[in-house]
């Protein structure tokens, strides 16, 4: 019996082994698919971080870009656009090269980032995408998506980079009659004159301005004069330089031209009573200084003036100005715009109240034109006002057209004690200045004709008449006239300036800061401030 029971359990091992080893695969199974797992959560935790770190890439693409020097921040085209439609709004559509939203791809995965600009707030909304491909399944993505707003602030000065800007200057030449630049008629010329020709002077006018430049001759007669006559004294002369004109340099009434034999060659018996600061004596200076006139960015302008044809008002009340009629820069607006009409009021802003991207804004009650940044308007402009007009802020005005002050309306920077006039020698030009930039001409038919022809057959883009009076800086591609007593206190750049009757174009402060947008300044925009309201 006892042989019998030990014969029984022979069979007992091999199921004992087999539980083990099923216990033994088993552990091995639970091991492996833990590691496994472990590791599929590591990778996803991994693409979450990179995905992250992407998205954070993008955010600061947006603001490199925005940053860059040159580069227009205050308009939608300078960044992708955010796209409604399945290729940014639809999760199931965030997939690698989906030919929607511009990628950018970097090591380990792409960013997507879009962004909008609002313009009321002055603020770019930026949404990023980081896209991180899923190594344990092809179709698998880890997304993670960031928005964050970038304010900008508007920048409406800069350093002056033209020194034209510190003169009258005239860039005519080779004018038929031998005047590229002329007065006459009881003239006093307190502003610093440049002539990139020759310079004419008629019927006592006289100029005492610190510096006169003429890269051509001088013509003196009937009693004009540079500088004071009769006088040794240094204050009361004048700086001149001539570059004379085919070996003539000055001449006055009806003498002979001097030439550079001539001793001297130009000085008190040509009515020209010059000081030379380069040498210290009562010289003129036979070499002068070549300053290059600005060139005006009248495309670059018409695109991206605020407001202006490419950005209308954002916030607007009365009846603002229209800035064009037909998408076109080509004075589209076929009536003249009455920049400061006497019975109405108008608002015109783009951006916060507080810090306006732009603005031309009207008040009738005080007659107050408060004007921000750089504005283009298509066509021409007037002020015809008879009140004493006052302006706050810093810009320039670009009108494709003509620039017309008439009917004594005076428009200042600074109002005298009493309120009746522009008070000259309180305005600082580097604190507050409006440049009106003016491409129009008055001997073209339709609302440019409101400036007039000039005697010899050209056109006006501004004309200052009847004892208008302005303090700022006119800029004109073709001629600037003043006429009859009127009074301009700032520098002009024309092709020629024509004064004529009474007129006082006065000594001003120097400039050294521009409104952004004055021509032969380099463009800038805006101030790209750090992101803000992150999100994701």
């Amino acid at each position: 019996m006892r042989l019998k029971r030990l014969r029984n359990e022979r069979g007992m091992v091999l199921p004992i082994a087999l539980g083990i080893l099923s216990v033994l695969s088993i552990s091995a199974m639970v091991v492996i698919d833990s590691s496994s797992t472990n590791a599929r959560s590591s990778t996803r935790s991994k693409g979450d971080k990179v995905a992250f770190a992407l998205a954070e890439a993008g955010i600061n693409n947006a603001v490199a870009v925005l940053s860059k020097s040159g580069n227009d921040n205050l308009h939608q085209g300078l960044l992708p656009a955010c796209k409604s439609g399945a290729n940014w709004t639809s999760e199931s559509t965030w997939k690698l090269n989906d030919g929607g939203t511009p990628a950018f791809t970097y090591e380990g995965g792409q960013v997507r980032w879009c962004a909008t600009f609002d313009a009321a707030n002055a603020v770019w909304h930026v949404t990023s995408r980081g896209i991180v491909k899923n190594h344990y399944g092809t179709a698998a993505l880890t997304r993670r998506e960031l928005t964050a707003d970038i304010p900008v602030t508007p920048i409406e000065t800069q350093p002056l980079q033209n020194q034209a800007w510190n003169f009258m200057f005239a860039t005519r030449t080779g004018t038929a009659s031998g005047c590229d630049l002329t007065f006459s008629n009881n003239v006093a010329i307190g502003t610093n004159v440049y002539a990139m020709g020759n310079l004419c002077l008629d019927n006592n006018v006289v100029i005492t301005s610190p510096k006169l430049i003429a890269l051509g001759k001088i013509y003196i007669k009937n009693n004009g004069a540079i500088g004071t006559a009769g006088t040794n004294n240094w204050s009361t002369r004048v700086e001149v330089q001539v570059g004379g004109s085919e070996g003539q340099f000055c001449r006055y009434s009806g003498d002979a031209w001097t030439t550079v034999s001539s001793s001297p060659f130009c000085g008190d018996l040509q009515h020209v009573y010059s000081k030379n600061s380069t040498s210290s004596a009562m010289t003129v200076n036979p070499t002068p200084q070549n300053i290059a006139p600005p060139t005006v960015d009248w495309p670059g302008w018409y695109t991206n003036a605020i407001p202006g044809p490419g950005q209308a008002c954002t916030t607007s009340s009365g009846t603002p100005p229209v800035f064009d009629g037909d998408a076109t820069r080509n004075n589209s607006i076929a009536t003249v715009f009455d920049l400061t009409p006497a019975a109405s009021s108008y608002t015109c802003r783009v951006g916060p109240a507080s810090n306006p991207l732009g603005e031309l804004t009207w008040n009738h009650s005080t007659n107050t034109l408060t004007a921000h940044g750089t504005i283009f308007i298509d066509g021409s402009v007037k002020m015809v006002n008879t009140a004493v007009l006052q302006y706050d802020g810093y810009a320039t005005l670009y009108a494709s057209g003509t620039f017309l002050m008439d009917n004594g309306a005076k428009f200042c920077a600074v109002k005298n004690a009493d309120g009746t006039d522009c008070e000259y020698s309180g305005w600082d030009p580097n604190t507050q200045m409006i440049t009106i930039v003016a491409g129009g001409s008055g001997a073209i038919a339709g609302a440019q004709s409101q400036t007039g022809s000039t005697a010899d057959g050209g056109g006006n883009s501004t004309k200052l008449s009847n004892n208008v009076r302005f303090q700022g800086a006119l800029y004109a591609t073709n001629a600037i006239q003043l006429v009859n007593n009127s009074k301009v206190d700032g520098p002009m750049i024309g092709s020629t300036i024509i004064v004529d009757n009474n007129v006082t174009p006065d000594a001003f402060p120097f400039i050294t800061t521009a409104p952004a947008g004055m021509p032969g300044n380099t463009a800038v925009f805006a101030q790209t401030q750090p992101p803000r309201l992150f999100s994701g």
